[in-house]
């Protein structure tokens, strides 16, 4: 059994280095040998993945719960990270559902994505969403859980910004990669928050057989308790598109229709209910939790029905649809019918994938209904001046989204925009000749802590947090330089290592584990960085620039370069993170803001100028995509 799970998730890994050696040796193959080729791999590889979570089931429903650790990726004094396993009944609903849907989705996209220029890119990314959706919903512990969580939100982003050429994707998929990147830290703080409550790498199973570890945490630690569960809820919101996070699903819908399906009508939409069903044993016995997950599934059923009723676009209105059912599965589960919520998953991710396939012909037939079956709209005699000003306020309402995009641009954009103007006076020259030589004297001085008061040794670790956060506000509103603001996004890691160095007895390997992954990431990027200008004559980021047009290449090792700076697991920068954060005290809130909000900032930050330099509308006219809607 242990064996079947782990061919079951290493399987797309074999299938993504198969299509990577086929687009290797593109040239020597006929598009008709070469679409086979790749959308046959891709349909073997899902078809022996059901076979395998269909054994995987009758032996479960034999044997029972299956859960074992594969890897112990570090171990260490201060704490352990491990890669488990746990296959129960959720498990087994969400695996079932998932290979079948993925496997009927590919199978349809070999015929509709047939001579798209990007199809070896579409079928990769789609089994990329296939490994992180398997450990996702495998994960034994929120450690293996964050691992697949970062896969689905960097294929989410890639599939939403399929078609690169265009402004309006582009622009929604960095949108909805920043909303993605506030749900990565919340997760990022509840494995900071478990370990202090309960240990390093509890296993779910475990916590849910031993409740009273968790009444003990609540009663020690109240506080703590909290941030825990409210990252989780944050979590489950924003990956299920809830109130006040809704508008970002319509915007998901630039990307192919299979894609949306799959995506944004099937699985990943509905991760949020995992969450809730997989955490349920921390918070059910909690009523004031209860009581809120109900109230934000409520609010969000009506409202996205209402919005639903008035769209124009077909995808938007199925998106609202399946946002309405999410929000009555959230009210499920809060009332403890877990049984019908899982159901109601199967139900609902069946249906919208259906919808959104026969989406495009659904807009032709209705067309043609309208066009030949035209019937005027009866009028009533009675009209009421009150109740037509209601019904006139509500749908106004409802076009307008109720205002949610305009509300997160208050609540976030703007005052990060706003904050980053405040240190718009801080330079490169500025970074180099002032920062890094008091970056030094204060790596000096921890050598030396005995000439330093024990007041300042102890505020110096705020202090470095700070000057972080600050280059990374620079990096997000930094234009005429990229160089600039990728420079001030790797100095942020330094000032946030340089502070755990003066907060806690770390060890110089654990400190290598963080930063070994910024310097090489950053390494390439910069060479990334100098390589494009070299050959542009200028690399300006006021508006998008297009250059994978030309630089396809260059772009995936920059793209790659950006991920690796930040938690994403490619580099050791991921266990880094989950270190640095093991070593910030309980009892100091100010720096684990700080720093949480500077993993947030960078990872827009990095993947905004990623954006900006390489997707979009190309910026010279000569080319068939020209920049006319930058």
């Amino acid at each position: 059994m242990h064996l079947i799970l782990k061919l079951y998730i290493i399987l797309p890994l074999i299938a993504l280095c198969s299509n990577l050696v086929i687009y290797l040796i593109k040239t020597k193959l006929t598009p008709q040998k070469y679409e086979k080729y790749i959308s046959g791999i891709a349909l073997s590889v899902l078809f022996i993945q059901l076979c395998l979570i269909v054994i995987a089931t009758v032996k479960w429903s034999l044997s029972g719960n299956i859960e074992f650790n594969w890897l112990e990726i570090l171990a260490s004094e201060h704490g352990q990270f491990n890669i488990a396993l746990y296959l129960d009944k959720i498990s087994v609903v969400f695996l079932l559902l998932g290979s079948l849907l993925i496997f009927m989705i590919v199978r349809y996209s070999s015929y509709y994505m047939h001579r798209e220029s990007n199809y070896s890119k579409f079928f990769s990314l789609l089994l990329f969403f296939d490994f992180g959706y398997s450990v996702v919903i495998l994960a034994g512990n929120f450690g293996t859980f964050f691992i697949g969580w970062e896969f689905i939100g960097v294929s989410s982003f890639l599939l939403i910004a399929f078609y690169q050429e265009r402004y309006l994707p582009v622009r929604n998929a960095i949108k909805i990669f920043a909303l993605y990147r506030i749900g990565d830290i919340s997760i990022l703080l509840v494995i900071w928050a478990s370990r202090y409550l309960w240990g390093e790498g509890m296993s779910f199973s475990y916590l849910a057989l031993h409740y009273s570890i968790i009444e003990n945490s609540v009663v020690a630690n109240p506080v703590l308790f909290r941030v825990l569960t409210f990252g989780l809820i944050i979590a489950a919101a924003i990956k299920s598109a809830q109130l006040p996070f809704s508008n970002w699903l319509s915007r998901a819908m630039e990307g192919p229709t299979p894609s949306s399906a799959i995506f944004y009508g099937s699985l990943a939409v509905h991760l949020g209910a995992f969450i809730l069903l997989r955490s349920e044993f921390l918070w059910y016995q909690l009523m004031f939790y209860r009581v809120i997950i109900i109230v934000i599934g409520l609010l969000t059923s009506i409202i996205a029905t209402m919005i639903a009723r008035v769209q124009a676009s077909v995808k938007s209105q199925i998106a609202y649809s399946s946002i309405a059912q999410i929000g009555v599965i959230f009210i499920e589960i809060a009332c403890g019918f877990d049984t019908l919520a899982l159901f109601h998953i199967v139900g609902n991710a069946c249906l919208r994938t259906y919808q959104l396939l026969i989406s495009p012909s659904i807009v032709n037939y209705l067309i043609r209904e309208q066009t030949y079956t035209y019937q005027p709209k009866i009028r009533t005699t009675y009209n009421s001046k009150l109740i037509n000003k209601i019904k006139t306020s509500v749908y106004l309402l409802c076009v307008r989204e109720f205002y949610l995009d305009g509300l997160i641009n208050q609540i976030f954009w703007r005052p990060l925009k706003r904050w980053g103007r405040l240190f718009s006076f801080i330079s490169i020259r500025i970074a180099i000749f002032i920062l890094m030589p008091m970056y030094l004297i204060c790596l000096w001085l921890y050598f030396h802590l005995n000439l330093l008061p024990l007041s300042i040794v102890q505020n110096m670790p705020l202090f470095f947090c700070s000057i972080g956060t600050i280059m990374v506000l620079k990096a997000f509103l930094e234009r005429k330089n990229p160089i600039s603001a990728w420079t001030m996004l790797l100095m942020n890691h330094f000032w946030v290592a340089l502070a755990i160095l003066y907060n806690s007895t770390i060890s110089i390997f654990e400190l290598l584990i963080y930063l070994n992954g910024v310097i090489i990431a950053g390494g390439i990027g910069y060479w990334a960085l100098y390589y494009l200008k070299a050959r542009e004559k200028s690399i300006e980021c006021y508006q998008y620039l297009g250059h994978a047009y030309e630089y396809e290449k260059l772009s995936w090792v920059f793209l790659l370069a950006a991920l690796g700076i930040n938690s994403f697991p490619i580099t050791t920068t991921f266990l880094g993170e989950d270190i640095v954060l093991s070593y910030i005290l309980i009892n100091q809130f100010p720096m684990i803001m700080l720093i949480s909000f500077g993993f947030i900032v960078s990872g827009i930050s990095s993947i905004r100028l990623y954006s900006r330099l390489f997707l979009g509308p190309h910026i010279k006219t000569y080319h068939s995509t020209s920049n006319n809607l930058a």
